[in-house]
């Protein structure tokens, strides 16, 4: 047996209260783990928890734990209150906690919270903390040491906004640890309002879920501490740190929750294989009915199934499960007008890296089809790749890299060309050319406009010259509904008339408005710089100096050219732009 702090503690208070009994200490069973956030940011304050599972006849016990000090400090440990404790000491690159009861009490047996340690994260980088061993002593001075060796990895990245977080004291969410079936949580309030609180999630070892459960009395205490953002929402940020062998991690939420009527809040579900962010009217009135509970689930996707032409478009790229219960029953979501936003983490190749614009994001429909998600983009900040979804489904992440073999001479568009084919917004006039210089028609710009900003609308009216069957059918009947597109007189579109450069521009300026994108409003005064800005018609100078104002429309560096036909690549070049705003 080691030469131990809590062996000596432990014989010293016996001895001292003259304790005697009968009980030993049983080994054998006992099971251990560290449950601690696996992202903060740095600046923050965090808690790591130490639990013993299934222990038995436990009086004191010693716990040794080894971090990485160049990218958190230890503030303070803190053991049971019901007892005498010892540490932190530092010895031998481990930390050492010691905690004995005293006097004439009963052993612990049981699922214990055994340790809480509060963490600063104090420079970015990864960090992992190591529970290296616990001690157990029975007050019959009978000792087990279990080499432990389990680590928690925690990535401390760059926060883009305001400084670090601030601990909140978990008092304001009701207290768990008497209750094993409830895991405990730990809330953090950050610089900019979002409150996390970082949770346990309970394994199911038969499916591989790991489910977190919330009440309607946390979540709300949680919203009353969070602030709004610029946009007027409060966020909420649910985490779970990895769960060996789960396949799967779901989050219980109130019902009343997530069917809101309009979104006010923001909530968060973050977990080891990915994110999930959604509003609190997620849900309809109508979806959810009775039910009590809604279920968020994010799952590893098993891919073994799929079409090979799918697994090879995956590769070695992560691939998920998105899906919903509504009480005790899956169901399948579809709301348009509450997007849900996934965020999955994603090391690129080098080659990939070197071409991050073609990451993509695509979803696997009902047919077996491979549909790329126009929205997926991949942050180089995060090292996540991001894209929203309005329907629960399968995702993955991939690269994709379209070209056309007729852009020579076009180098000023290409770009713009083979990552908008890239993301599945333009389409070439054949599977291995583009047509760069020819002319645009009016329809097939307005349909660019749909698929880039991904405008959607009922409508049950469409211009007379636009005909049900027609590929931008649905496009233009969407422009028409938000005032995109209002025709040249008499319902009429005149869909296959070339589109000059002024109404490019008036299109383009009025779905930015409708998107909530709009740029700042130009005049006149903001055209002068162009030889023949007197050119623009009256109808079109607000959106084409807005245009220009914004950097969007840059002309040829002499003229703004309102009355050309606008060409295949200068639409492409203004997708691309817009894209990335």
């Amino acid at each position: 047996m080691r030469n131990s702090i809590i062996y000596l503690l432990v014989f010293t208070l016996c001895f001292i209260t003259l304790f005697t009994g009968t009980a030993v200490y049983a080994a054998g069973t006992e099971n251990f783990s560290i449950d601690a956030p696996s992202k903060v940011y740095e600046g923050d304050t965090f808690t790591v928890v130490v639990n013993g599972t299934d222990l038995k006849n436990v009086y004191g016990y010693d716990i040794r734990i080894s971090f990485n000090s160049d990218v958190l400090t230890l503030e303070k440990a803190e053991t049971r209150n019901n007892g005498f404790s010892v540490g932190p000491i530092y010895k031998d690159n481990q930390v050492i906690c010691a905690f004995t009861q005293i006097g004439k009490v009963d052993e612990m047996s049981g699922d214990l919270k055994l340790c809480t340690y509060t963490f600063k994260a104090k420079s970015t980088g990864n960090a992992d903390i190591t529970l290296n061993s616990v001690e157990l002593v029975s007050k019959e001075i009978v000792s087990n040491v279990v080499n432990v060796n389990k680590k928690a990895s925690i990535d401390v990245q760059k926060k883009s906004t305001g400084g670090g977080g601030t601990f909140v004291p978990p008092q304001p969410i009701p207290d768990t640890s008497d209750t094993p079936d409830t895991p405990d949580v730990t809330v953090i309030k950050d610089d900019d309002g979002t409150v996390r609180i970082i949770m346990q999630a309970l394994l199911d070892q038969d499916t591989g879920e790991a489910k977190s459960t919330v009440d309607a009395k946390t979540i709300e205490e949680a919203f009353s501490l969070a602030e709004k953002d610029s946009s007027g929402y409060k966020k909420v940020v649910f985490e779970v740190s990895e769960v060996e062998e789960a396949k799967e991690y779901a989050l219980v939420l109130p019902a009343e929750y997530v069917s809101k009527e309009t979104a006010n809040n923001l909530i968060e579900f973050r977990t080891p294989i990915g994110c999930i962010e959604l509003k609190d009217n997620m849900f309809t009135k109508e979806q959810v009915g009775d039910a009590e509970t809604v279920t968020i689930r994010i799952g590893v996707l098993n891919t073994s199934a799929l079409d090979k032409d799918i697994r090879d478009s995956i590769g070695n790229r992560p691939a998920r499960r998105f899906a919903v219960d509504v009480g005790e029953k899956a169901f399948d979501w579809v709301n348009s007008n509450s997007p849900v936003s996934i965020s999955i983490d994603y090391k690129p190749t080098t080659a990939e890296l070197a071409e991050y614009e073609h990451i993509v994001a695509c979803y696997i429909d009902e047919d077996g089809n491979i549909n790329t998600i126009p929205n997926g983009k991949y942050d180089s900040s995060t090292k996540t790749v991001n894209f929203s979804v309005k329907h629960t489904g399968q995702y993955y992440v991939s690269f994709a890299k379209k070209t056309f073999s007729d852009l020579d001479g076009y180098e000023w568009a290409r770009k713009a060309i083979e990552v908008m084919a890239s993301k599945g917004i333009i389409k070439g006039t054949s599977e291995t050319t583009f047509s760069p210089g020819e002319k645009i028609i009016r329809a097939d710009f307005v349909l660019l406009l749909v698929r880039t900003l991904e405008l959607e609308a009922d409508f049950d009216s469409n211009f007379d010259d636009v005909n049900p069957n027609d590929y931008y059918y649905e496009a233009l009947g969407i422009a028409k509904k938000l005032g995109i597109a209002n025709g040249v007189g008499d319902n009429k579109f005149m869909p296959k008339e070339n589109i000059t450069r002024q109404e490019m521009m008036c299109f383009l300026d009025r779905a930015l408005t409708v998107a909530g994108k709009g740029v700042e409003r130009g005049t006149i005064k903001d055209l002068e710089k162009f030889a023949d800005y007197t050119k623009v018609s009256s109808f079109a100078v607000e959106s084409v100096a807005s245009l220009v104002k914004s950097g969007i429309v840059a002309g040829d560096g002499r003229n703004i050219n309102p009355l050309d036909p606008a060409l295949r690549a200068e639409a492409a070049v203004l997708m691309y732009r817009i894209y990335n705003r």
